[in-house]
C-alpha cells in the first residue's frame, strides 16, 4: 500500500469513528461522559475501550474542531445549528 493510499485509509477510519461517535451521541441525546462515549463505541465496534480511546479522543477533538460537539462541564453535546448541518453531510450522517 503506497503512503498516499495509506494516508487515504486513515482519512476514512477517522470519518468513520467521527460518524460512530456523533451517532452515538444524537441517539443519546443528551449530554454525556468521554466514558459514555468510550463504552457505547465499544459496543458499536465490538472492541475494547483501551484498544480504541486514542481514536474515540481523535474524533471527539476533531467533531469540537468541527463545530459540531461541544463540551460543557466535563461532558460533550451535540451542537444544533445550520452550519452543523453542512458539516454532518461531509461525514455522512
Amino acid at each position: 500500500m503506497s503512503s498516499e493510499n495509506s494516508s487515504d485509509y486513515r482519512e476514512k477510519e477517522d470519518d468513520d469513528m467521527e460518524r460512530i461517535v456523533w451517532e452515538g451521541m444524537d441517539v443519546l441525546g443528551a449530554s454525556i461522559s468521554k466514558m459514555t462515549i468510550l463504552q457505547m463505541v465499544s459496543v458499536a465496534t465490538d472492541q475494547k475501550v483501551l484498544k480504541i480511546v486514542d481514536s474515540v479522543d481523535e474524533a471527539i477533538d476533531n467533531l469540537i474542531g468541527k463545530g459540531l460537539v461541544c463540551k460543557q462541564n466535563g461532558k460533550y453535546q451535540i451542537v444544533n445549528s445550520k452550519e452543523s448541518a453542512a458539516e454532518l453531510e461531509k461525514i455522512g450522517v
